[in-house]
């Protein structure tokens, strides 16, 4: 959700990179200048938690960006896809739900 809100504030786009086999993410932003993104964080996940999958696009990992609203062309944000990330501790499991098109970012408890 920071992803898409700095997105928005900074009219920039951000990419958040989901690496399933570190359970780490990486948040970047696109520096015009430099006309590449830059990594302005990378967060672990809490010990025992889990992050055991993603259907985002991306190679390697699942990635997805988040564009500020002059990408999409009506002053709406959007993003590049949706998907999911399964979280898992224990025996729980917690589904990260990014809708596509509007970029809305959920966490729920049943499969989506």
């Amino acid at each position: 959700m920071w992803a898409k809100q700095s997105a928005i504030i900074h009219n920039k786009p951000y990419k958040v990179e989901f690496r399933t086999d570190l359970d780490t993410f990486r948040i970047s932003v696109f520096d015009d200048r430099k006309r590449q993104y830059v990594l302005e964080k990378e967060l672990t996940l809490t010990r025992g938690i889990d992050m055991i999958s993603t259907n985002l696009k991306g190679f390697p990992y699942g990635r997805v960006i988040f564009y500020p609203r002059e990408y999409g062309g009506e002053g709406i944000p959007t993003v590049s896809s949706g998907g999911k990330v399964i979280l898992k501790q224990g025996k729980q499991l917690r589904f990260v739900i990014i809708t596509p098109v509007t970029g809305r970012v959920r966490v729920d408890n049943v499969y989506p």
